[in-house]
């Protein structure tokens, strides 16, 4: 996304990164996030009120593919900590790694918003101890002004994100 506000391809992004200077773009942090750890509700793990990393030892995994923020962070935390974990899957988008979790595929490790996807599953979501932090940042162009329309979806970004921190699933960066 950040190359693409860099070629002029598109006007506003939301990220998990903050390295955008390098790319034409500025970042404007809107929330902190923790993951989650999502399991079936027959899982051993559903049991624990917080999931601790060295509990996953072993376990078997649905993953993000390997070019996602998300995974290359849950993969250093993992390596760094020396946790083996089987991958069984690996998906393109969050849905489909709610979907085989909900099938009892495996455990996964999500973004807190995609706990929205969860509604009407067996699958239940757990916090991570130590947890794994990130900030959501609206990344835009630094030479190019918004455009009308992209400066309402802006609008509609920040009240939205507003909402996920009234119900919880943000963190106010303060």
């Amino acid at each position: 996304m950040l190359k693409m506000i860099d070629n002029n391809t598109c006007d506003v992004a939301l990220g998990i990164t903050l390295e955008a200077d390098t790319y034409g773009a500025t970042a404007s942090s809107l929330a902190r996030c923790s993951a989650r750890c999502i399991m079936h509700r027959t899982h051993p793990l559903a049991k624990q009120d917080v999931v601790s990393i060295s509990s996953l030892q072993n376990q078997t995994f649905v993953e993000l593919m390997a070019d996602s923020p998300l995974r290359a962070r849950v993969d250093y935390i993992m390596q760094t900590v020396d946790i083996k974990r089987h991958i069984a899957a690996e998906m393109r988008h969050m849905r489909g790694v709610c979907a085989l979790v909900d099938r009892g595929l495996g455990v996964a490790v999500i973004d807190p918003i995609a706990e929205l996807l969860l509604q009407g599953t067996a699958v239940i979501s757990k916090p991570i101890e130590p947890t794994i932090e990130w900030e959501i940042a609206l990344l835009k162009s630094k030479n190019k002004p918004l455009s009308n329309v992209a400066g309402s979806f802006c609008e509609e970004i920040y009240t939205e994100i507003d909402s996920l921190h009234k119900m919880g699933i943000l963190t106010s960066l303060k």
